[in-house]
């Protein structure tokens, strides 16, 4: 493949160079403001036998550029509406509104959100798009998988409080989730009719933490599986159908810590999600980082891990009495062993250089290693050729406007 391609998100990228101009769009009024952020990221692959989140051999621009802009009415101090769409051509995300609602605050204490927000998942989860706001290139993807970060369709309540030199912030929430596993061939549609969650922050002079647990009932929805799961329950087989059902509880823990002065900052996130369906693994991941601030550079390192285990399940389905269920078996059982089964590590080098104090050039390093026989996060991977380690190239220029 060629080093360098632009195809049909030539447009789109020119359209963000264009925006990234000496320009700041000012409110027109004193209740009403509009901002916006822009990325554009480019990414090389050193690997022909792979593809990374939709990243390859040739300079790609689509699976992370994007533009986002915000709208924000206040009708006094206590009301207030937003409105945030993003604009996109990767495959990997879709373009629409991932902020829309109304905010109350009854006073300095409390806040309540109705209507669409980012789901708030992990620490950077509601800010995922604004690459301004973390010193990746992209944030770890052992962690940040672009299926959770979708919005909810719900209501927020906030508390705010001190204790001493501490400052909290709790938060609680629920409502209705919509999401898509995208990959480069297709997309699975997520849902969760009732979506609901919890996260404590707090903060003191140079160390702040977070901890957060989220639960919810999914269905994921798959032709190909619920017609299996038909052809199962026609044998008798409904112990192996019901194994093979995406459908459940899934649980998300989740704890992140951060340390910062003038001089440098570490940052760590833990999470750990656990599926009610045996189809979905229990997913371990856990990512470091540790920086130096310099002038207007900062210098990162990170290391990163991802890990799954998965539960055991029955295939009833007998082998030598016909043809058809010895076929039906050795269909049960490669569905089985396709299961997410990842075991990878990522070390990161980067540098961040704040041209303005609105703009920002980053270039990093991401060195993949899986296992052999695993996706390893890839997106896509020849196994016959593939040796289970790759590099990454990435650089950005992140705007707020």
């Amino acid at each position: 493949m060629p080093l360098f391609s632009l195809t049909s998100q030539l447009k789109y990228i020119w359209l963000i160079i264009i925006l990234i101009t000496p320009y700041k769009i000012y409110a027109t009024t004193d209740k009403f403001d509009v901002s916006g952020f822009a990325r554009l990221v480019g990414g090389y692959l050193d690997e022909s036998s792979a593809e990374y989140q939709a990243y390859d051999n040739s300079l790609t621009f689509s699976p992370d550029s994007l533009l986002g802009i915000k709208g924000e009415y206040r009708h006094n101090e206590q009301l207030s509406f937003v409105a945030q769409g993003i604009f996109t051509d990767s495959s990997l995300r879709k373009s629409g509104f991932d902020w829309l609602y109304m905010s109350y605050k009854p006073s300095t204490d409390w806040q309540f959100d109705f209507g669409r927000y980012r789901t708030p998942f992990f620490e950077y989860s509601e800010v995922i798009n604004v690459g301004f706001a973390y010193p990746w290139v992209i944030p770890p993807q052992t962690t940040y998988v672009n299926a959770l970060f979708a919005s909810i369709d719900g209501a927020r309540a906030t508390y705010l409080f001190n204790i001493d030199k501490f400052n909290f912030s709790l938060s609680a929430f629920g409502g209705q989730f919509n999401s898509n596993i995208f990959n480069v061939e297709n997309s699975t549609t997520v849902e969760s009719d009732l979506l609901t969650g919890i996260n404590l922050r707090m903060n003191t002079d140079n160390f702040r933490a977070r901890i957060s647990y989220v639960t919810g009932d999914f269905d994921i929805e798959i032709n190909d599986l619920t017609e299996l799961q038909n052809i199962l329950k026609s044998y008798n087989f409904n112990n192996t159908a019901n194994e093979i059902e995406i459908k459940g509880a899934i649980d998300i823990y989740q704890f992140s810590a951060a340390y910062e002065t003038l001089d440098y900052f570490a940052l760590t996130e833990a999470t750990l999600i656990k599926g009610e369906s045996k189809l979905v693994p229990n997913i371990e991941s856990y990512n470091l980082t540790l920086g130096l601030f310099h002038n207007d550079f900062t210098y990162y390192t990170s290391a990163s891990k991802l890990r799954t285990t998965n539960p055991e399940i029955t295939n009833e389905v007998p082998i030598g009495i016909t043809p058809e269920l010895t076929l039906l078996n050795n269909i049960v059982d490669k569905l089985i062993e396709g299961r997410l089964h990842e075991d990878v590590d990522i070390a990161t080098v980067g540098i961040r250089w704040d041209i303005k104090s609105n703009l920002a050039f980053k270039a990093e390093v991401d060195m993949i290693k899986g296992k052999s026989g695993q996706r390893s996060t890839f997106s896509r991977i020849d196994e016959t050729s593939f040796n289970n380690y790759s590099t990454l190239y990435l650089f950005s220029l992140d705007w707020l406007f």
